[in-house]
Order: structure tokens, then sequence, then C-alpha cells
């Protein structure tokens, strides 16, 4: 980074530090304040996240029960950012109180297996804090991550990421890492809800709509055949809970290409089953649908 970047950074890290003071009781109320506000000024992500829920629940026929859902979304990142500033001021102990790990055995049992954990993700609930889950376990753990334009902001999102001891895995030319990593028996965790392309995904049906999935965790998990373990940090009541399940089970075939098309689909299904039970957290201003479809759609192979 240049000067002025560390300078910026710097910037940011207080500014943090001193949001990270207001207790955690207040979070909720100030969010909706924030994200009401951001949801009167922001014309275009408030004209995404609505049409994306008009998308996804053609059943919501009445508008104000769309902006309601809406504003919760937008009041809900709000509260994201207020609870990884408040997680710059807490120390391991305070964060072991207010999350619920119980979900973490699912992990745990994966681990045995030998090969590796890979955790299947998404932008729902807080996932900024979900590596402090196995690391508040003492399981080493890896993340995934696009590092972002804005160097002063990557520089602080990585801070955050790595602070209780996640590694952190550029997502171009990861494999190799991913593969050594998964060798030594770790978890590397990936967040593969968000839009992609005909080059670097698969057409799957994402709330009944035919989309693009990320291929790369079906890739993953077919060359080394380590356990995907779904894993969610959702927002519950005044902390958090760490929602696990088993492994999900890799659908072999006999063909590559079907193989990371079927099981591509399963993960997005999980993802899909957790977004719907809580809508209001997870990422709507994403333009989940954006990737048209290149190749006529379905195949002869049932997803």
């Amino acid at each position: 980074m240049t000067t002025v970047d560390k300078i910026i950074a710097q910037a940011l890290r207080l500014l943090c530090l001193a949001i990270g003071t207001l207790p955690m009781r207040y979070h909720e109320p100030v969010a909706r304040l924030i994200g009401g506000f951001w949801f009167a000024v922001d014309r275009r992500h408030r004209r995404v996240t609505i049409e994306n829920l008009e998308r996804a629940y053609p059943e919501k026929t009445d508008p104000d029960e769309i902006k309601t859902l809406a504003r919760k979304v937008f009041a809900g990142f709000s509260r994201l950012f207020l609870e990884v500033c408040w997680s710059m001021k807490s120390d391991p102990a305070t964060l072991a109180r207010h999350i619920d790990r119980t979900g973490i055995r699912f992990v745990k049992e994966a681990l045995a297996g030998g090969k590796g954990v890979l955790i299947l993700s998404g932008h729902l609930g807080n996932w900024e804090l979900l590596p402090y889950v196995p690391s508040l376990e003492n399981i080493q753990n890896h993340a995934v991550y696009r590092p972002l334009d804005f160097a002063p902001m990557d520089h602080l999102v990585r801070f955050l990421r790595s602070r209780c001891g996640t590694g952190l895995i550029p997502a171009s030319n990861a494999l190799r890492k991913i593969v050594a990593t998964l060798r030594k028996n770790e978890v590397i965790g990936l967040l593969v809800d968000q839009n992609s392309d005909p080059h670097n995904g698969v057409a799957i049906k994402f709330f009944d709509q035919w989309t693009y999935g990320t291929k790369g965790l079906a890739l993953i998990a077919r060359h080394t055949g380590a356990p995907v373990v779904p894993g969610f940090l959702i927002r519950e009541n005044k902390g958090f809970r760490f929602v696990s399940g088993p492994a999900i089970p890799f659908v072999f075939t006999g063909d590559t290409r079907i193989d990371i098309e079927v099981n591509t689909q399963a993960y997005n299904r999980v993802i899909e089953e957790m977004v719907r039970k809580y809508p209001e957290q997870w990422f709507w201003v994403h333009r989940r649908w954006k990737t048209p479809m290149s190749s006529p759609w379905p195949r002869s192979v049932a997803l």
C-alpha cells in the first residue's frame, strides 16, 4: 500500500473501533435507523433488492410486504457492520459468550475422516464473524477471499478475518493452496452464493429461477474427497448461533460434468433452504440472477 493508503486504513480502523464501543443491546435500533436511511436514499440497491425479492417470492403479491422485508434486509446489513466493529473491541472470551457453537460438532465429526473439511456458506447472517467459530474451538481454519479493489478497505477486511488465527487464501490460483491445506486436515470456508458466469459456473436453479452457480466447491470436493459441511452464523436473540448439519453426500454419476452440475445444485439447495428460513438476513442487494443463460436449459439430467 502507498503511504496515503496506510493512513486511510488506520483511520478506518480507528473509526471502526470507535463504533465498536456501542453496546450490543443498541445494535438493532441503531441498525434500523441506518438501514432506513440507506433504503430511502440508495435508489439503485433498493430497486435491486425489491426486484430480487419479487422474483424469489412470486406468491408475495402485496408490494408493502416486499418493501417491509427489503427494509429489514438493509437494517440487517447495517447491523452486520455494527457487529463487526463490536467484534474488534471484543476478546475471544466475549465472542465465545455471544456465539452458540453447538453446531460445530458436525465439523468435528467430518474432520475425523482425515481429509479436511470444506464449509459451505454464503452471505447470510454475519458471515464476517463466521471464521471465529472454528477458531474458538481451536480448529485451524482458512477462508478463501477475493481482494477488494480499495486497498485500505482490503487491508481492514483482511485484518478482521485473520485476527483470531484464520488463514486467508486468495481466490485467484487458490487450488494448490486449498489442496495442501485439506491434506493437513484443516478447515476451509467458502462463500458460494453469488452470481457466476458460464466459464466459472454451471447452470442451477435457485428459488426456481435458472442462474449460474459457482462450480469451484464441487470441483474441489470431487478432486480431494473432502466432506462439504454447511455452516452459517445466524443472528438470534442477543447473539449468534452457528447453524450446521451433517456433511452433504457427494453424488458420483460417472460423468465429471454431470457430477459438478448435480453437486453444485445440491449445495445451492442447502443455501436456498437457509435463506428461506432467514430471508431478512441474506444479502439480497446482490444481483443473483444477473447473468442470462447462454445455452438451452434444462439439460436431460435432472437437477
